[in-house]
């Protein structure tokens, strides 16, 4: 997933699975992916002061 965080820059946002705990389809890893992202983009508003 790739986040256009601010002019010129960019968030790139990978989830992995290596299949050795729960099952995991690919919805499931999209799913964890937006979740992730969303809390980075967060976490980079608060500390821009946003």
């Amino acid at each position: 997933m790739v986040v256009d965080a601010a002019s010129g820059q960019n968030l790139v946002l990978r989830y992995e699975y290596d299949g050795s705990t729960v099952a995991m389809t690919k919805q499931l890893a999209c799913d964890k992916a937006k979740v992730a992202a969303e809390m980075a983009v967060q976490t980079l508003i608060e500390q821009s002061g946003g």
